[in-house]
């Protein structure tokens, strides 16, 4: 107890070292949480890219045979994925590239053509397979037949055909015509390209050909955290339910996330690298300034001597002090770290971004917080032992 008021008073009496010293502690473990923060945010940017594109990780693909045009087709389809897919939490998505044009209502009003444009029909939750943050409206009730028919745009497409609530033309196929559609969001598909999502069981409600003489529809299924091979064998049992051969039909990773992060390893380790130069940058400072400290406070460190303070104590006392404003300093850090993390990140993110605010770096915290508290001992017991063995009658004397 005699060791932690003199603790207290000792740095009561230095506070120009005490703020010194917690200014560099504190700088360092921020240093430390804002790198390691950065480095998250930098890998989810590429890897939303690649969830927006090709499947979340871990997402599947496999081609169906052509199919025959009708809805009753693709009734028999879903059955059978939800049986074996959505029945174990893995979600699906029956996605089509439609041959057809698309544009506004005046278009057709004033005798003109409706230019082609990119139509994906979908059935089941493309929205759950891919990355695909709402930026406007939500995401299309792709498992009924509305009337009139539903569209989700992209940002591209939003550009040139409005947004949610307003109404377009589509064409679903080549040769068909044309049927009012209304747009009842608008999503980031990290795509330039303008294009319309389309719910597959309303565009063959309308027109039931429209799939005729295109290629196959594609089958993405994902759940997270779970092996090729168990997602490939629910895609197997359902395509055999379908009286398709398993056997001729490739089921293949969609996405490319894991390659994606194997290669971004490099790049947190620099990172990494950072985060550690800039702590012991700080236990550099730490050690220079409890030396210019003890050799300011010879006096004083002989006159606790003289007045009986062990040289234990005078190592203790030392050591402490840099331990407890490494302990305030980082505590200090941490907060203001979560404060900036929770509140100022997520506002510089747009609705639009597919890059998820960052969850607050916990494991960086805590390494930053014990490597700091260590390096405060660390860089204080030097010193300390210094002040521990001041000569009393060659201080007395200078």
């Amino acid at each position: 107890m005699n060791t932690l008021r003199e603790v207290s008073r000792d740095l009561r009496a230095n506070r120009t070292r005490a703020v010194l010293s917690g200014t560099a502690m504190f700088l360092a473990v921020a240093a430390i949480i804002a790198i390691m923060t950065a480095g998250s945010v930098a890998n989810d940017v590429f890897v939303a890219q690649e969830e927006q594109a090709n499947g979340r990780a871990v997402t599947m693909l496999v081609n169906l045979p052509a199919p025959d045009g009708t809805s009753m087709r693709l009734t028999a389809v879903q059955t059978a994925l939800n049986s074996r897919l959505s029945a174990h939490a893995v979600s699906y998505a029956i996605t089509a590239a439609l041959d057809g044009r698309a544009g506004s209502q005046d278009i057709e009003r004033h005798g003109g053509v409706l230019p082609h444009m990119q139509l994906i029909g979908v059935a089941g939750r493309l929205d759950q397979v891919r990355r695909l943050p709402t930026v406007q409206g939500r995401w299309l009730f792709s498992d009924t037949r509305a009337y009139p028919p539903e569209a989700v745009l992209n940002e591209a497409a939003a550009a040139d055909l409005g947004s949610a609530g307003q109404s377009v033309s589509v064409q679903a196929a080549w040769h068909g015509t044309s049927h009012p559609t209304t747009i009842v969001g608008v999503v980031a598909d990290g795509s330039t390209t303008p294009t319309l999502y389309l719910s597959l069981l309303s565009v063959l409600a309308v027109d039931a050909s429209a799939l005729d003489g295109l290629a196959g529809p594609v089958i993405l299924a994902h759940r997270a955290n779970t092996a090729e091979g168990a997602i490939r064998q629910m895609l197997s049992d359902a395509l055999h339910d379908i009286g398709s051969d398993p056997s001729n039909t490739a089921i293949i990773r969609a996405d490319h996330v894991d390659e994606l992060q194997n290669r971004l390893r490099h790049v947190q380790a620099g990172f990494l690298l950072a985060a550690l130069v800039s702590l012991l940058v700080a236990v550099i400072g730490l050690i220079n300034i409890g030396l210019a400290s003890v050799r300011e406070r010879s006096r004083e460190l002989v006159v606790r001597r003289a007045i009986g303070a062990t040289p234990s104590r005078l190592f203790a006392v030392v050591l402490m002090s840099a331990v407890a404003i490494a302990v305030v300093a980082c505590s200090v850090a941490v907060a203001t770290a979560f404060t900036v993390v929770k509140t100022l990140v997520p506002h510089g993110l747009s609705a639009a971004s597919a890059v998820q605010a960052p969850a607050f770096p916990w494991s960086a915290a805590a390494v930053g917080l014990a490597a700091a508290v260590i390096g405060a001992a660390v860089s204080a017991a030097y010193p300390a032992a210094v002040a521990a063995r001041v000569d009393v009658a060659l201080a007395l004397r200078d």
